[in-house]
């Protein structure tokens, strides 16, 4: 009953709506094209602005701050060897692969073309390098008397 009601009810708006619409397009039709100019240009001008300013707030970013804290304060270690290290069977091989280009650096959603990664991991790598957890001490022969002779 109630939702008959409210059916009813809508239904009857539905003549004021329309009116109310034809007004709004016809008083927008005539600066529908200024308008749309003027969002372009402030659009043009927030990408210019923004592609210029932020690389100059790199010493002010999160980013930077966080590359700094995880020098500081580690930011994980690696179960394993080195790849290079000569009694290991392969090793663990790391790669920079930054999850996410430098916004700050290069704001490519502004027309900027993104940072290149090498760029960013020298970045990360000035501060930070891999700490592996089992570091070989010794390498070689262990050589000792077998329990019933010879070795």
């Amino acid at each position: 009953q109630e939702a008959m009601q409210q059916r009813s009810h809508l239904a009857a708006s539905v003549p004021t709506l329309q009116q109310n619409k034809m007004r709004a397009e016809q008083a927008w039709e005539p600066q529908k094209i200024q308008c749309l100019q003027a969002i372009q240009e402030y659009d043009n001008q927030v990408r210019k602005h923004t592609a210029m300013c932020a690389p100059k707030m790199w010493a002010q970013s999160c980013e930077k701050a966080c590359l700094e804290r995880t020098a500081q304060h580690g930011c994980a270690r690696v179960e394993g060897t080195p790849a290079d290290q000569a009694n290991t069977a392969g090793g663990i091989n790391i790669k920079c692969q930054p999850p996410q280009p430098s916004w700050v650096r290069a704001p490519y959603d502004m027309g900027v073309p993104p940072i290149n990664p090498q760029v960013q991991c020298s970045d990360i790598t000035r501060t930070q390098q891999p700490v592996f957890m089992t570091p070989i001490r010794k390498e070689g022969w262990l050589w000792k008397n077998g329990r019933f002779s010879g070795y």
